[in-house]
């Protein structure tokens, strides 16, 4: 799956490198931290998540509409979800275990944000995205004094034999607010992003993706 997404932003790169100065496009690519947020306070959740990193790698188109001011958007393929640990002492023997779970939903995110030049080095962005979860895993695994005893992988959003589905993830659509800084160096952008989901993720519950991401995109054409 991720080798023909590869392709397919390649074809895109390669169709628009000729375009008209002010419309430019570049690949994008970086590093994800995020959990779920909920009621109990941010960066919070049902289950008291706790960091999970992933990875986002897509093209970014810009089009400038003056020196300062452009809109920016694109195509990524984007990791989110939530990780989480709880320890017990079970009763009868005495011994500790230890459940490790964690999901991690793929999505096809498109941005769509204002971005803001101030002077030659600082951009500012901010706007709306949506995204698609397109699969995704779920692990368990406990263990009992250190040992693994149990290892239970799951697709994500998969039902059983009455249709429930058997993840805490259980709505694929998703859309929220993104905005992020960056440096400038030429043609390469270093920035730091935030994503805070609007709608919930999870059915009968009000619970959102969130989530820091740090990346790296190189702008062809013009710099």
């Amino acid at each position: 799956m991720i080798k023909h997404f590869l392709t397919g932003l390649l074809a895109i790169v390669l169709t628009v490198s000729h375009a008209q100065a002010q419309f430019t496009v570049g690949v994008r690519t970086g590093m994800n931290c995020t959990k779920l947020l909920g009621d109990e306070g941010f960066l919070f959740s049902p289950v008291q998540n706790s960091i999970k990193f992933g990875f986002q790698l897509g093209v970014i188109t810009n089009y400038s509409l003056s020196e300062n001011f452009s809109i920016e958007s694109g195509l990524l393929f984007s990791t989110k979800g939530f990780k989480n640990q709880k320890s017990v002492i079970y009763p009868i023997t005495g011994k500790k275990w230890t459940i490790k779970e964690s999901e991690g939903p793929n999505y096809i995110q498109i941005p769509i944000y204002a971005k803001f030049k101030l002077g030659n080095i600082v951009l500012f962005h901010a706007g709306p995205y949506v995204g698609y979860a397109i699969g995704g895993y779920r692990k368990m695994e406990t263990f009992e004094d250190g040992k693994r005893i149990i290892y239970q992988p799951i697709r994500l959003f998969k039902q059983d034999e009455h249709g429930i589905v058997m993840t805490v993830y259980d709505r694929k659509f998703d859309w929220g607010i993104g905005m992020g800084v960056a440096m400038k160096f030429n043609n390469i952008q270093i920035g730091l992003d935030s994503n805070i989901g609007l709608i919930n993720v999870i059915s009968k519950s009000n619970y959102k993706n969130g989530g820091l991401s740090l990346t790296a995109t190189y702008m062809f054409g013009k710099k």
